[in-house]
């Protein structure tokens, strides 16, 4: 289970073309990083995205790219989700819980690959699906 997330270039052209794919284990600590970063909370769905998508403009990205070059995630644990629960039903142990090292550069390349494609098009905004 993972966090699946997906620029792509549906209004821009039309193409449905991904631009940018994020990937995050459901056990990783910065899964969630890139929802806070977006104000997008309300998709996430502990071990993956809740499979809708949204659209952002160039200024959200932005600010988003903004927020995580001044939030240190280092020592960033994570909640339980639903694999915890699992373990726990079949192994009968509890999950070790990772604990974050604060690269956040996979993060980071999603958003500057998405905003250099809306510059190339000179495109106002952008779908973004959380899967």
């Amino acid at each position: 289970m993972s966090h699946d997330i997906y620029s792509r270039d549906l209004t821009c052209d039309g193409t449905g073309d991904v631009i940018a794919h994020l990937s995050r284990s459901a056990g990783n600590p910065l899964n969630s990083v890139i929802y806070a970063a977006l104000e997008s909370d309300d998709l996430y769905a502990g071990c993956s995205g809740c499979g809708e998508s949204r659209t952002f403009t160039r200024p959200q990205l932005i600010d988003a790219l903004r927020w995580i070059d001044t939030t240190d995630f280092a020592g960033k644990s994570r909640q339980r989700n639903l694999l915890d629960d699992i373990a726990d039903r079949v192994v009968g142990t509890v999950l070790q819980s990772q604990i974050s090292d604060g690269d956040v550069s996979r993060e980071i390349g999603f958003l500057l690959a998405t905003l250099s494609r809306m510059n190339d098009k000179s495109a106002s905004v952008i779908t973004i699906s959380f899967g």
